[in-house]
């Protein structure tokens, strides 16, 4: 009899046992607790004015992998949040343009901290410093002036070999034919001035005789003032050349070779002694043009036709030879006597 309720006692105690131990075992997996997660909320400033940091790049990075979970940037406020974090251990980095990078110490989010509020993140401006700022400025090739246009010779490097009349090629308003023909304003009567004064020789063939490594500038007047003389001209040219204030010798050889047969070449040699400039000079210039000519004519009269074809080969040279020579004797800083 004690045998039957020593084995009943000990079953009731089973059912006992088992009914709080089985709900607890045997679960669903839908039945499972979620994971914790929790949030990280902050403010970026400027350090030095403490005003809002616009548009901040945020990014948090997990621990300790340094694999990057989520990022954000921030509000007008400067105010950022990132939400849904699981528990575990990250870091901050914080960057934006103009700022230097900022790198937080580890946070930690887990059931204690589930919503942690940052201190302010102060950003601070990046700071260069250089040794020096070089500004190089190149003069404009062709400079449009009240009455004048002026053409910088420096900045043409295509005509340093050649004369005045190449360095024109490419000017507004003037017009260069294949024999190097000079029309200003569609007309070859206009005066050349050298340093403002004039030439001996007259249009084109002045501007061939001068070489383009002794010039300044030209300037190309188009609607002369009252202090220069344009009767019955175009314009005026005035080719201002290079001053050169040493003194003793000095001199410069230019030479040019083209295709088809073309050769350019110059010197001019310039001694200075005190207020007297004594120069020479001497250019040569041989150019070819070859071409071909091809002609076709047909006429009528009466009952007859008449034809006429023609062919053949056209070549035109162009050569010469110049020289000059001078003085120049400067009575004061607005004198000059010259021959």
């Amino acid at each position: 009899m004690k045998t039957r309720i020593s084995k009943l006692l000990s079953f009731l105690f089973l059912l006992v046992i088992s009914g709080q131990v089985l709900p607890k075992t045997f679960l669903h997996d839908g039945d499972l607790p979620p994971a914790g997660k929790g949030s990280l909320e902050g403010r970026v400033l400027h350090k030095q004015t403490r005003e809002p940091v616009e548009y901040a790049t945020v990014v948090l990075f997990s621990l300790p992998d340094t694999v990057m979970f989520n990022g954000t940037v921030s509000n007008p406020d400067g105010i950022f949040l990132i939400e849904n974090i699981p528990y575990g251990k990250y870091y901050l980095k914080v960057n934006f343009i103009g700022f230097n990078l900022y790198s937080s110490s580890e946070i930690v989010i887990n059931q204690e901290n589930k919503f942690i509020q940052l201190p302010a993140i102060l950003l601070e401006p990046a700071n260069i410093s250089l040794e020096g700022i070089e500004v190089v400025a190149d003069r404009s090739p062709i400079e449009y002036r009240i009455d004048k246009k002026v053409v910088n010779v420096s900045q043409d490097i295509l005509a340093s070999g050649g004369t005045a009349v190449d360095v024109l090629e490419n000017t507004p308003s003037v017009d260069v034919d294949i024999e190097g023909n000079v029309a200003l304003r569609g007309s070859g009567n206009f005066t050349v001035l050298i340093d403002g004064r004039p030439s001996v020789l007259e249009g084109s063939e002045a501007l061939q005789q001068i070489p383009a490594s002794t010039i300044e500038n030209i300037e190309i007047i188009t609607n002369p003032s009252a202090k220069y003389d344009p009767e019955g001209t175009a314009g005026i040219i005035n080719v201002v050349t290079k001053k050169k204030k040493q003194s003793g010798l000095s001199g410069i050889v230019n030479a040019s070779l083209g295709t088809k047969d073309k050769y350019e070449g110059d010197f001019l040699v310039n001694y200075r002694k005190n207020n007297v400039n004594l120069y020479g000079g001497m250019d040569f210039h041989s150019q070819h043009y070859p071409g071909n000519r091809e002609t076709y004519r047909e006429g009528y009269q009466n009952d007859t036709t008449y034809f006429l074809e023609q062919e053949g080969t056209r070549n035109r040279n162009r050569k010469g030879i110049g020289g000059r020579l001078g003085l120049d004797w400067n009575l004061s800083d607005q004198a000059v006597f010259g021959i």
